[in-house]
C-alpha cells in the first residue's frame, strides 16, 4: 500500500515531458497520469470557449474527453519540443473540435427559428375534417 502511495507521489511530481515520454513507450500509469493532469484543466479552458448559444448543444466535458482519448491513442506520433508542448497541442485539438461541432450544429440548428411557428406540410385537423366532409358530400351527390 505504501509503495502505491509513493508511486502516485512520484508520478505527481514528474514533469509532463517525462510522463509523455513514458506514455509513448507504452507506460499505462504515465498515460493515466497525463489524462488526469490535463482533463480537468482542459474542460475548464474549453467551457470558456463555447458560446452561450451553443452550450445546450455541446457537452463540453464529453467533447474534451473524446479529444483527449483520440489524441492519446496516437501519442506515439507526437514530437514534443518543450515541456508545455503537450498542453498547447491538446488545447489546439480541443479548439478545433469545438469549431467543428459549432460548424456542424450551425447547419442543423438555427436558434432563431421557433419550431412551433413552422408551417406543416400536412393538413390541419380542421382541413382534414372539412375535406372529408366535402368528399362525403361529393360521393352522396354522385
Amino acid at each position: 500500500m505504501a509503495s502505491r502511495w509513493l508511486d502516485d507521489l512520484t508520478v505527481s511530481q514528474e514533469t509532463s515531458m517525462s510522463l509523455l515520454l513514458r506514455a509513448q513507450r507504452g507506460d499505462a500509469v504515465a498515460m493515466e497520469a497525463l489524462m488526469g493532469r490535463y482533463l480537468t484543466r482542459l474542460q475548464r479552458w474549453a467551457s470558456g470557449r463555447v458560446p452561450d448559444s451553443a452550450r445546450r448543444l455541446l457537452d463540453t466535458d464529453d467533447l474534451v474527453q473524446e479529444a483527449l482519448l483520440n489524441t492519446f491513442r496516437r501519442l506515439d506520433h507526437f514530437e514534443p519540443r518543450h515541456d508545455g508542448a503537450l498542453l498547447a497541442y491538446l488545447r489546439e485539438v480541443v479548439a478545433n473540435r469545438i469549431r467543428n461541432e459549432l460548424r456542424r450544429s450551425a447547419i442543423e440548428y438555427d436558434a432563431s427559428v421557433e419550431p412551433d411557428g413552422l408551417a406543416s406540410e400536412l393538413p390541419s385537423p380542421l382541413e382534414a375534417v372539412v375535406s372529408r366532409q366535402a368528399f362525403d358530400g361529393y360521393e352522396r351527390a354522385l
